[in-house]
């Protein structure tokens, strides 16, 4: 009988405690809630910030373009490259509510010396070489080009259109009606599908054209080169119209020097008036030669 008070009073003196435990559980679970409150608004702001000053402000803006010998049509191609890759990351939202970042599009950090070269030689096929120098201190690019020069003129077919080839055998430009004489011709029998800014030809078959043309071009050479036929079937056969007014067949696979040698006799044996009367010259089964 007597332990009965005693279980009732250590209940009633637990009671308390167990509330004050209860309490300070809750209250410690609300402080971790208005941590984790904080701590992921201190995140999104942040977040905010960081977007803020490097898609917005112009603590990352590329505030001058230097391009050497002014060349302006360039400038417009530059900016058009980087709203390009500026309109990826910034919605054109965010510029209907803020307006005035708008002309803080140039980012530095989206910046790729690679891609804006290919991006300006896709847009002006006729430039041959771009150097791009960007100075992060001074926030300018810096930019230099060098034009490719006309060394040949390419016709699709004779009377059709034709375009302008560099030395490496890149087509770049339509050339105008009237190129005058100097300049090396090229005629393709059938129409040849091509881009501008890339390689007219394979390599090999282009250095030997023009060896062709430079082993011609001498006072020694027993005719000079009009222009140069080639078929896109068979490309290992030229076709070569001379100034002299007679053709030329022949492989390309042959010794050019010897060619030369073979057609030199001939011209001597047969004379300057005998010679000039010829209509064609086939070499293309040496050591046979057939003449018209």
């Amino acid at each position: 009988m007597l332990g009965h008070p005693r279980n009732r009073h250590s209940k009633t003196k637990s009671e308390p405690a167990m509330k004050v435990k209860k309490s300070q559980r809750i209250i410690q679970k609300q402080k971790q809630k208005i941590k984790k409150f904080f701590l992921a608004f201190g995140i999104i702001l942040l977040g905010f910030f960081s977007y803020w000053l490097i898609f917005l402000s112009n603590f990352f803006q590329i505030k001058q373009i230097n391009i050497v010998d002014n060349p302006s049509f360039l400038l417009e191609d530059v900016n058009q490259y980087f709203k390009q890759r500026n309109a990826k990351f910034v919605p054109i939202i965010i510029y209907k509510i803020f307006p005035d970042y708008q002309k803080n599009y140039r980012n530095m950090l989206l910046f790729s010396k690679s891609d804006l070269t290919s991006f300006l030689r896709n847009k002006h096929p006729d430039i041959n070489e771009i150097t791009l120098n960007l100075s992060i201190a001074n926030q300018t690019l810096d930019i230099q080009t060098t034009l490719r020069e006309s060394e040949y003129i390419f016709c699709q077919q004779e009377d059709s259109n034709c375009y302008f080839v560099d030395k490496n055998g890149v087509i770049f430009e339509q050339a105008p009606s009237s190129t005058g004489s100097l300049i090396k011709q090229i005629i393709s029998q059938k129409p040849v599908k091509f881009q501008f800014g890339q390689i007219l030809i394979t390599k090999d078959l282009w250095q030997r054209i023009e060896k062709l043309f430079l082993l011609t071009a001498g006072e020694q050479s027993p005719f000079k080169i009009e222009s140069i036929y080639i078929d896109p079937d068979n490309l290992s056969s030229l076709k070569i119209k001379t100034q002299e007014g007679w053709f030329l067949y022949f492989n390309l696979n042959e010794n050019l020097e010897y060619l030369l040698k073979v057609i030199q006799e001939l011209k001597e044996s047969r004379g300057n008036k005998g010679f000039s009367q010829i209509e064609y010259l086939d070499c293309r089964f040496l050591p046979k030669i057939y003449i018209k």
